[in-house]
């Protein structure tokens, strides 16, 4: 989840950054020193909650494997291990 919202901010911050180009290049409307100083804090906050989404994802995968549960399940059916047993005995 948290891999999630950190691509959308920084996609919304890439988004933003776009924006307060065009106002700058296109209109006069910008307000000096806005986007210099709120576009860095949002695209390092969206990159910083990416790479701790990608640390937990990491991290749980390492957590589930250190459980020590096997990879699959096999289940038991009737009869299958009396037979192969029988079998070796022979």
């Amino acid at each position: 989840m948290i891999t999630g919202i950190g691509v959308v901010v920084s996609l919304g911050s890439f988004a933003v950054a776009l924006w307060a180009l065009w106002i700058r290049v296109f209109t006069t409307d910008a307000v000096p020193g806005w986007a210099s100083t709120v576009l860095p804090i949002y695209l390092l906050g969206g990159i910083q909650l990416l790479c701790i989404g990608i640390i937990g994802e990491y991290l749980a995968k390492i957590y589930m494997e250190t459980k020590g549960r096997p990879r699959y399940v096999i289940e038991k059916t009737a009869g299958v291990a009396a037979r192969s047993q029988g079998e070796t005995a022979r």
